[in-house]
């Protein structure tokens, strides 16, 4: 089965990131990826203009991209990958006259087992500093962009039969972390992982009404998984890291004032390897801080001996 990497209709976007193009999606390829675009034009004779850079780990915003190919497609087309490495593909921006021109998907097409598994999103990096400025921590960048060695996780639907190991339950055991608000409830537990595990996650979300549960998994100093846990659900870690899995629910209608219920998810973390899954544990705690690049304060798993010595 091929790998949808674009879907969407092509319509005039006054907020252009180019000029000229309605959106610029970067991806991490390797050489001899076959990439396939499908164009289906609202008239039958309109082509819509694609434009393929090479890139850095800057993607979007480098100074240094190249333009490697500048085609129109009619209906169908093919690309071939000439070297490994990031891409960015524009799409043409239509007049503002034209509105919707069509509908545009573009697929990487699977030619192998091996070439399917390899993630062509590609995982934004934040490199960050932890800094105790008197009164509080902050999170201070130094530096960030896309990762080249590796594509970002993807959350695919759990169909194995394998033996797990249970390594969280939410019925037995406490979440890390809870955060209250009249607009959100939210429930946070954090892994540290190791490279090459399986994480499998089983969801039970309870039957609301006017609410809505949404459960996500965040990479630290990085970025949200690609795809959401739904029942079972599993990813492979792509390196050692922590991992901050997240559930909140908030009413549907804005504006709605109902309480919101404190009970709201099952969650059940399993693993293919239990000694390469570490829950938070007595050498760590959680402390508050402020990320500057989002301008807000986050919680950051940091082990105790860590936190005296940047105080001193």
């Amino acid at each position: 089965m091929n790998t949808k990497l674009v879907d969407a209709f092509v319509v005039y976007n006054e907020r252009w990131p180019r000029r000229g193009y309605m959106s610029v999606q970067t991806f991490l390829l390797i050489k001899g990826d076959i990439i396939l675009f499908e164009w289906n034009p609202e008239k039958k004779s309109r082509a819509i203009r694609i434009t393929v850079e090479q890139t850095d780990y800057k993607a979007e915003y480098s100074q240094n991209s190249i333009i490697i190919a500048d085609f129109r497609v009619i209906d169908t087309a093919d690309f071939i990958i000439p070297l490994d490495g990031l891409y960015n593909i524009l799409i043409e921006n239509p007049s503002i006259e034209e509105e919707q021109i069509g509908h545009l998907q573009l697929f990487k097409k699977c030619v192998s087992p091996q070439v399917c598994q390899q993630s062509p999103f590609p995982e934004r990096y934040y490199d960050y500093q932890l800094a105790y400025n008197g009164s509080f921590y902050s999170k201070q960048c130094r530096d960030w962009g896309y990762r080249t060695e590796f594509g970002a996780m993807i959350i695919e639907p759990y169909l194995g039969s394998e033996p797990l190991n249970l390594i969280f339950d939410s019925t037995t055991m406490d979440f890390d972390a809870t955060e209250l608000s009249p607009e959100r409830i939210t429930k946070m537990l954090f892994l540290k992982a190791k490279e090459g595990v399986k994480i499998v996650i089983q969801l039970s979300p309870y039957k609301l009404e006017g609410q809505v549960i949404v459960t996500e998994v965040h990479k630290l100093d990085s970025m949200s998984l690609w795809g959401r846990p739904n029942n079972w659900s599993y990813f492979i870690v792509n390196e050692d890291c922590w991992l901050k899995i997240e559930s909140f629910v908030y009413n549907r209608l804005f504006g709605d004032k109902a309480e919101l219920p404190t009970d709201f998810v099952v969650i059940k973390i399993y693993s293919d390897h239990s000694s390469d899954v570490e829950l938070l544990n007595e050498s760590y705690e959680l402390l508050e801080v402020y990320n500057e690049v989002f301008n807000q304060y986050e919680l950051e798993p940091v082990m105790k001996a860590a936190k005296l010595a940047r105080k001193l």
